[in-house]
């Protein structure tokens, strides 16, 4: 214990020798020991501390993003049986648009095929009855024409139900106008101008749609228009197929457009097409139509 004492004292009375008795750099360089030592220590702790709340922050965050993981999880499994429910009931509209579609396809086809067959008759018989009691012999032909538009409607019906189950056939589309030309001519007794012009080869589905807006618009001059003459002009440049219709019938003055003309415009915009029904200085009523010769096949095929 003397021993530990002595010790002690020795040690004590050697920083006492320093510090008051001692040279002065040995001070000095005590004391910036001691301020250093200081120093460290702060640096330290600060550290410690600073590392320590880093620690927790990410403890927080781990934690945070864990439970948005899961509550994300959730949103996709919700989202994923939502999609699933709507899928399913997306696929149902499909198949009912698909029905609907399929029957105003038909109700059109029968109107562009068979109104036109009908309105030939109905001409027709108006003349033969006028015909009986002065030519009983000219009265009969448009009766037996009338039989044959008759019988051309029902074709038309026929074939209306085979096109449900086969496409469209590709047609020379000048030999049809033609063909449809002399036909009308003959039954109703009118005029059509028709000058042929090079084509280039155009798809089905365009062939098809100026031979029915040809249809329509004989059909709507004769029997809305009381027209007894036509002018008809087809051409078309690199890009586009130009159809002009014009009749001496009675002026068109805006009046709204019935299930035959709604139906041609519309299978026309599918087209990307453009139609105009309208009044000049040399004609009462005009019917113009612009498609494009190159179209999207899905519009195309929306287009049947």
């Amino acid at each position: 214990m003397e021993e530990y004492t002595g010790l002690k004292w020795f040690r004590f009375s050697l920083i006492y020798e320093i510090l008051y008795k001692g040279e002065r750099f040995l001070h000095g360089l005590l004391i910036l020991l001691f301020c250093m030592a200081m120093v460290l220590s702060t640096r330290i702790r600060s550290v410690y501390e600073k590392a320590q709340k880093t620690a927790e922050e990410l403890t927080e965050l781990s934690n945070s993003l864990e439970q948005q993981v899961q509550e994300r999880t959730k949103q996709l499994e919700r989202t994923n049986q939502n999609l699933r429910s709507s899928m399913q009931k997306t696929a149902e509209a499909l198949a009912e648009i698909a029905v609907l579609e399929d029957r105003n396809r038909i109700a059109q086809d029968m109107h562009d095929r068979t109104g036109h067959a009908l309105t030939a008759a109905l001409i027709q018989i108006e003349a033969a009855k006028l015909l009986m009691k002065k030519d009983v012999n000219l009265a009969l032909e448009k009766l037996e024409a009338t039989r044959e538009s008759v019988s051309s409607g029902l074709d038309s019906i026929r074939e209306t139900v085979r096109m449900m189950k086969h496409d469209y056939e590709e047609r020379s589309l000048v030999l049809s106008i033609q063909k449809l030309i002399q036909e009308t001519e003959a039954a109703v007794g009118i005029q059509v101008i028709y000058e042929p012009q090079t084509l280039p080869e155009l798809d089905p589905i365009t062939n098809k749609t100026l031979y029915l807006a040809l249809q329509e618009g004989l059909t709507n001059g004769i029997r809305h228009g009381k027209a007894t003459s036509f002018e008809l002009s087809l051409k078309a440049d690199e890009n586009t197929i130009y159809f002009q219709l014009a009749n001496n019938g009675e002026a068109y003055a805006g009046q709204k457009f019935g299930f035959g003309l709604n139906t041609m415009r519309e299978r026309i915009e599918r087209l990307n097409g453009t139609m105009h029904l309208e009044t000049t200085e040399l004609h009462p009523c005009v019917l113009r139509i612009t498609l494009p010769i190159e179209s999207n096949g899905d519009e195309k095929e929306g287009a049947q």
